[in-house]
């Protein structure tokens, strides 16, 4: 009586988890009647109930340590890669063989007990492990921590891995540090979330917080230096700067003041000026050298412009460079005027903002 209340226990709780329709006999049973429906195709296997018995030896043990590393109940279409490894397959097809040996010799006590057996190792396998977010912190439900192929050592290594080298990193690398960290952390946690009572998992989690927080603490330590030592660089170069007149236009052609205009609008196409405030003053400098582009023939004129750019740190102190500006003549039409490039040996210096 006791034999039948755990078979039929360990039958509801297998559920349609595990795809088997398992049957116990209707009426009450006797030591040697059946465990499950014997009708079932499932449990009626054509070889001999040694033979099916002797394949599924070992079988729990196998199962167990597929689920102490997390690999167990993966898709038996998909390689796995971990020699450990149990798909979703194995179950059925174990308790396929034992029941099939067991509807053949229903009064052998060794397949009977077997068939128990592997029911309830196949029952505790199938439960989820019981996780803690206050003790893994990771949230066993994202996607992210999800690896079905990958054991629990296997994630543990690829920690390890990812965090290799985090405190190496040069300054330029900094955008690594959270690639890296992202990587481990998820690593870890997939491992913590296969095996939730494994103090590795656990104490692998914690290894990822610490030093990840080290090396985002010692990036930003740098960052902040660097902006330290930057402002004394610039705050230097402002003290030695050399104050200059802002060169008056040598422009002698008409229409000076729409042309200064025109190279102000000039610079904002290319977004060196986010807009014509940026630009306090823009000086035409010569006059206009035409020629015609090389390979197009298309005539073009250019011309040289000064610029005084806005004083942006507010220093009373202003930058002024020049430009070439350019315009070509297309369908019997110039074109606007255009930036075509910072003009080497040309004027540029600093000057007092007016």
């Amino acid at each position: 009586m006791l034999m039948r209340k755990r078979v039929k226990s360990v039958s509801r709780g297998l559920g349609g988890g595990l795809g088997l329709a398992l049957l116990l006999a209707a009426a009450p049973q006797a030591a040697a009647r059946p465990l499950v429906d014997c009708n079932k195709k499932e449990f009626q296997l054509m070889n001999s109930a040694r033979s099916l018995f002797l394949w599924s030896k070992g079988a729990e043990a196998r199962i167990r340590k597929a689920k102490k590393l997390g690999v167990f109940g993966g898709d038996p279409l998909k390689s796995t890669g971990s020699p450990h490894a149990v798909s979703s397959a194995y179950c059925p097809k174990m308790i396929s063989n034992r029941g099939s040996a067991h509807c053949k010799e229903p009064k052998n006590a060794e397949y009977r007990a077997s068939l128990v057996s592997i029911l309830a190792v196949c029952r505790d396998a199938a439960k989820a492990p019981k996780t803690s977010a206050k003790s893994g912190g990771v949230d066993c439900s994202d996607k992210r921590f999800k690896k079905p192929g990958a054991d629990v050592p296997l994630l543990l290594r690829w920690t390890t891995s990812a965090l290799s080298g985090l405190d190496r990193l040069e300054r330029r690398e900094a955008f690594r540090i959270k690639v890296k960290c992202d990587q481990a952390h998820q690593y870890a946690g997939t491992a913590y979330c296969k095996a939730p009572q494994n103090p590795k998992t656990l104490a692998a989690l914690a290894h990822v917080k610490k030093t990840c927080a080290a090396a985002l603490g010692k990036s930003a330590a740098q960052k902040k230096q660097e902006a330290v030592d930057q402002k004394a660089s610039i705050d230097a170069a402002k003290a030695n700067r050399k104050m200059v007149r802002f060169p008056r236009s040598t422009y002698r052609g008409a229409g000076r003041s729409a042309l200064s205009a025109a190279m102000k609008r000039a610079l904002v196409a290319p977004k060196l000026a986010k807009s014509t405030r940026d630009v306090l003053r823009v000086q035409p400098m010569g006059s206009w050298k035409k020629g015609r582009y090389r390979g197009t023939r298309i005539p073009f004129q250019q011309i040289l412009g000064t610029v005084l750019w806005r004083d942006k740190d507010k220093d009373g102190v202003c930058r002024f460079v020049s430009y070439n500006f350019v315009k070509e003549r297309k369908g019997g039409r110039w074109s606007k005027l255009r930036v075509k490039s910072f003009c080497m040996g040309c004027p540029e210096g600093w000057t007092r903002c007016r």
